[in-house]
């Protein structure tokens, strides 16, 4: 249990400072011999700073939930 609370809290404060996923791809987009047009793709998956810090409080009673239980 206290695995899980520490990788929940450390997500949420990945997510918290990072608002989410970029992914940058280079596509091609046209090819011909040797000469070829390029484009850079670039997908944005925003998460909001809620969602962060409710997986830190997740993390958090998680861990104080694991505590609880050995006494």
């Amino acid at each position: 249990m206290k695995l899980i609370g520490i990788v929940l809290t450390a997500l949420g404060i990945l997510v918290v400072v990072f608002n989410g996923i970029n992914d940058h791809a280079n596509r091609a987009i046209i090819e011909q011999g040797s000469m070829s047009y390029s484009d850079i793709e670039r997908r944005d998956m925003p998460i909001p700073a809620d969602v962060g810090l409710v997986v830190v409080i997740g993390g958090i009673a998680v861990l104080l939930a694991g505590n609880r239980r050995r006494y």
